[in-house]
């Protein structure tokens, strides 16, 4: 959840989402310690995969009852921003 909330936080500027997989994996390492494996960290990109595509879902069915102009646009642009985070850092980690 802690790399979600970083993915989908509208207060970066895009060009950062990339910069968050160093602080990720320092949060990760101190979170299990010698424990880390690579195992482990693709069962976690798998994990946020799933968290991303389940925001994206939840955010498209609310932009099916919002009526104001403000709240689609920032809906939008975190959809925006998961699509990138999938597409540009989530995805590649789970390939290598």
């Amino acid at each position: 959840m802690f790399s979600i909330s970083l993915y989908g936080s509208l207060t970066f500027p895009p060009q950062a989402l990339k910069r968050f997989t160093p602080l990720i994996e320092a949060f990760l390492k101190g979170y299990y310690g010698k424990g880390l494996n690579a195992e482990i960290i693709k069962s976690m990109k798998l994990a946020e995969l799933y968290i991303a595509l389940k925001e994206i879902l939840t955010s498209a069915k609310a932009l099916c009852t919002e009526n104001s102009p403000a709240i689609r646009l920032i809906t939008i642009l975190k959809i925006r921003r998961f699509k990138k985070a999938i597409k540009g850092i989530i995805l590649p980690r789970l390939i290598t």
